[in-house]
């Protein structure tokens, strides 16, 4: 009997602390992805086909806005994320070859941000570890990223 057409797997929303960093890391870590992934399929004794057919592990198309002067970390979606990209002048985009995501770095007077929010390369690396693994991907949340995002999906 069939109980489920798909799995979704939250992998995202990740809520811990860099400790050699002492910074907040990103949304969604590549290498915690790929934990999650090979946790579900260690040990399996079924059809991995089948598992591999109903599992969906889920991208954010939204990011985190970590204010370090005001020690807050809220959630940023699209328009709120092209309005600091407007507002803001000098912001810096680095990648995090650790979690394989970009940061955008807000240094001014008034201002002292790290931006996680999914860049192209970001979901080019999501995208091509479900691929190794022959798995899908769902959106975590529609609407909240940019156009051009699903473009590439």
């Amino acid at each position: 009997m069939l109980m489920s057409e798909k799995v979704l797997i939250m992998t995202y929303d990740y809520q811990a602390k860099s400790q050699e960093r002492n910074a907040d890391f990103p949304i969604s870590p590549y290498e915690w992805v790929k934990e999650n992934i090979d946790f579900i399929f260690d040990g399996m004794e079924i059809n991995e086909k089948m598992i591999q057919r109903r599992l969906m592990i889920g991208i954010p198309f939204y990011g985190y806005n970590v204010n370090f002067k005001e020690k807050s970390r809220n959630p940023i979606v699209n328009h709120e994320f092209i309005k600091l990209l407007k507002e803001e002048k000098g912001i810096s985009v680095q990648w995090d070859s650790q979690t394989k995501e970009c940061i955008y770095q807000v240094r001014g007077s008034s201002k002292l941000m790290d931006v996680y929010y999914p860049c192209l390369k970001f979901l080019k690396e999501r995208l091509q570890l479900l691929d190794e693994y022959k798995i899908g991907a769902f959106v975590w949340e529609g609407g909240q990223g940019l156009d051009y995002f699903y473009e590439y999906l």
